[in-house]
């Protein structure tokens, strides 16, 4: 698991760790209710085959669940650390130029979702 807070890094400082994150950096429960549709939408977990009732891989599937949040949690934080640093006028902005807002960031995981299909 990264050292800090994914949410940390989406949310301006104004917000404490305590309002997103319990104390092992882990998300709380609806905390940000698009970004876990946008998690599921974006398939990156794998996508669920109703033809064989299986699981198919995808770029974050691992041996474990927690194997594979793992992996989620550090390619979504390099992809927002990317981000970040490509555009820190619109990031740095009240409402995050729109790439922090609940649908800025799942229109984002779903994009890193369609990009790995595409790898």
């Amino acid at each position: 698991m990264p050292e800090h807070c994914l949410v940390r890094l989406l949310y301006s400082a104004s917000r404490t760790e305590t309002d997103l994150c319990d104390g092992k950096g882990q998300f709380e429960a609806g905390a940000l209710p698009q970004v876990n549709l946008g998690m599921m939408q974006s398939g990156l977990l794998g996508r669920f085959s109703k033809t064989t009732d299986s699981l198919i891989p995808s770029a974050c599937t691992a041996k474990t669940n927690e194997d594979s949040l793992d992996r989620l949690i550090e390619l979504l934080t390099w992809y927002f650390m990317k981000l970040r640093d490509a555009n820190p006028d619109r990031w740095d902005e009240e409402k995050g130029g729109y790439l922090r807002n609940n649908f800025g960031i799942a229109g984002h995981i779903r994009l890193l979702g369609e990009v790995c299909l595409l790898m």
